[in-house]
């Protein structure tokens, strides 16, 4: 079965389309899953039906520690007079 895969940037205006077989819904959405890393949000439709809307995640995979880390130079505590 065709399937039309959209590939969209944040504002969700369509950079390219795919015009791809896929031998069933979660197949498409699988291969769909696979390009998130690169674009923001994803469709895949089969005809004029919706089958997913992926968005990528936005939040950051890895959190940083500001904790002294690479020799940072840290003040001294304040002290009262």
């Amino acid at each position: 079965m065709k399937y039309s895969v959209c590939f969209k940037d944040a504002f969700g205006a369509t950079e390219r389309s795919e015009f791809t077989p896929f031998t069933d819904d979660a197949a498409a959405t699988a291969y769909a899953q696979t390009n998130l890393s690169r674009n923001a949000i994803i469709e895949v439709w089969h005809g004029d039906a919706l089958i997913s809307r992926l968005f990528r995640d936005p939040t950051p995979s890895v959190t940083a520690s500001w904790e002294n880390e690479g020799g940072a130079i840290t003040s001294p505590p304040l002290t009262r007079h």
